[in-house]
Order: structure tokens, then C-alpha cells, then sequence
């Protein structure tokens, strides 16, 4: 029957009308035989879809075939019509009652893969057809998350318009606008807080999208956050601030721009360690400048506690 299959399966794979219907004819062949163990997997129609040969697609549906048969990898035809941006196939398949709510072993729906490999047209050609903009795939990913991975803001928009929720999070605790903040995509970020995204929302470990921005030498979002009222001086789940944050990852316009709007520079981490403390420790050396010329405190404060432990270790001389 392997052996069989995999004849039946090259020729819907080379678009092979006759062959197939002499298979079909023959009685032989089961029409959803799905053999994993051939090339990528999943039935004739799989195979035939895949390869845009679509008169071979309707004599197999014809006969019996089913139209959301999957592949090794979970995915319908319609899964692969969508990642490879295939309009004319996946079209075909939406008339003709493809599920557009099928999900791959990743739990990616179509929508979720039209959006991950950039055809964008094929997404709104689910979208027109009523597919599900809030689904989540297996990282709790909707959509939209899937989207603000890349730089596309009109397509946040779109998704928007149709009903995704804008502060749903996936299982990291990432809203779409920390993910934003998280890649440095400026265009995609300002979309998201002029529709309304909350800007101090926080992720499963407390961090909010300005904690994002200060660690990706993102000034140009930090300041549009702070423009919008983001909290300068948010902890996280260590008591991390934005600062420490930039102050970590060297991130001197950012610290320039904290200060500028009244950071707290004493502010310590659970581990007890200030803003400086962290550039120190990292050696970035022109933050630790930046910080000492505009709070020139913060370095007498350092002297005086070097002092004091000078003084306790002096020994005594009676």
C-alpha cells in the first residue's frame, strides 16, 4: 500500500489528472491515505494543493478527499496556501468549506501563519471571510501578537478594526505593545497607544513597556511612552526601575531621558543595587559618567560609604 501511495501521491504532486483518475478508478487507492512517512506528509490533496495544481484538487474532492487532511505537521492545505501566499489556493479552498479555524501542531490557526511569513493580502482574504482574529496559538499568541512582531502598523489597524483585543496577553504575560516595545518597532507602538493600549501594564515578571523600551536603546519609544504618561519609576518583580534597566544595557540617551523627567536615581533592586551600582558593574563607563555628572551626590555618597569601611577595618592601636 506504501508503494502505491507514494505513486498515487507524485503524480497529484506533478499534476497528473489522468494518473490520478486512474488510480481513483482502479479502486486501489484509498483518496485520504495519509502516510507520514512520504516526503512532508498528508494526503494526495495536500500534495496537489501545495503545488497550486488545483484541477487535481477538485477531482480528489470529487471523489471523497478530505479537505482539511494535515501534513506532519499539522497543517491543512490551507495552513500551507497561507504561509506560502498562495491566494488562488487558499481562495479555492475557502469556497469550497476549508476550516479556517483548523489548528497545526503549534496551534496556529491560517491567520496566524499569513501573518508570521508576511503575506499580508492572504490574511485579509481570511479576515473578509470571518476567520478568528483573538485564537491563540500554543505561546498563547493571538494574531495580533503574531503581527507586532513585525513592522506592519496598518495591519494592527485592520485587526483592531476587526475585533482583536488589544490587552490580551500570551503565556509570557506580553500584551501586543510590549512586544512592540520589546522589538524597537516605534510605528507599531505609537498605533497601539493611540488606539488606547495600557502603557503600564505588566508582564508575568512585573515589567511594563517602558522597561522594554530603556533595555533595547529605544529613546524614541521611551520618550513616546513617557509622553503618554508611562510610570518613570515602575518596579518589577526584582524592584528593577526603568533605569536600572538602561542602566544595565548601557542605554546612555535613555538614562539622559529618565533623569530628565525625575527618575529615582537611589531607587535599589531586591539585590540591593542602585542605577550605578548596575552601570558599574557592566562597565558602562559613560553612563556611569552621565549619572555622576548630572547627580554629582551619587559619588559622595560612594565616598563617604568607602570612608566609613576604611574606618571599621582600621585597626586599633590600643
Amino acid at each position: 500500500m506504501e508503494a502505491l501511495f507514494e505513486l498515487f501521491f507524485e503524480a497529484a504532486k506533478g499534476g497528473d489528472r489522468f494518473r490520478i483518475k486512474e488510480f481513483l478508478d482502479s479502486g486501489d487507492i484509498d483518496v485520504n491515505y495519509n502516510s507520514y512517512r512520504v516526503h512532508e506528509g498528508g494526503t494526495a490533496f495536500n500534495a496537489a494543493c501545495a503545488h497550486g495544481h488545483l484541477q487535481v484538487a477538485r477531482l480528489l474532492l470529487a471523489r471523497g478527499a478530505d479537505i482539511n487532511a494535515k501534513d506532519r505537521s499539522g497543517n491543512t492545505a490551507l495552513h500551507s496556501a497561507c504561509y506560502d501566499g498562495a491566494r488562488q489556493t487558499a481562495r479555492f479552498l475557502i469556497r469550497r468549506g476549508a476550516s479556517l479555524e483548523e489548528k497545526n501542531d503549534d496551534r496556529s490557526t491560517p491567520l496566524h501563519l499569513a501573518f508570521s511569513n508576511h503575506p499580508y493580502e492572504m490574511a485579509q482574504l481570511l479576515l473578509d471571510n470571518g476567520a478568528d482574529v483573538n485564537t491563540k496559538d500554543n505561546k498563547g499568541n493571538t494574531p495580533l501578537h503574531t503581527i507586532c512582531e513585525g513592522s506592519a502598523p496598518r495591519w494592527v489597524q485592520s485587526l483592531l478594526c476587526q475585533g482583536a483585543s488589544l490587552e490580551e496577553k500570551n503565556r509570557d504575560g506580553f500584551t501586543p505593545l510590549q512586544i512592540a516595545c520589546f522589538n524597537g518597532d516605534f510605528a507599531v507602538s505609537q498605533v497601539l497607544l493611540e488606539i488606547g493600549a495600557d502603557l503600564n501594564i505588566t508582564d508575568g515578571e512585573g515589567g511594563t513597556p517602558l522597561h522594554y523600551a530603556c533595555s533595547n536603546e529605544r529613546p524614541d519609544i521611551a520618550q513616546l511612552l513617557l509622553d503618554r504618561g508611562a510610570d518613570v519609576n515602575a518596579t518589577g518583580d526584582t524592584d528593577q526601575t526603568p533605569l536600572h534597566h538602561a542602566c544595565q544595557h548601557g542605554c546612555s540617551e535613555v538614562v539622559s531621558l529618565l533623569l530628565d523627567r525625575g527618575v529615582d536615581v537611589e531607587a535599589k533592586t531586591k539585590n540591593k543595587m542602585t542605577a550605578l551600582d548596575l552601570a558599574c558593574y557592566h562597565n558602562h563607563f559613560q553612563v556611569v559618567w552621565l549619572l555622576i555628572s548630572r547627580c554629582p551626590w551619587l559619588l559622595l555618597d560612594r565616598l563617604s560609604l568607602v570612608a566609613e569601611t576604611r574606618e571599621k577595618k582600621k585597626p586599633r592601636l590600643c
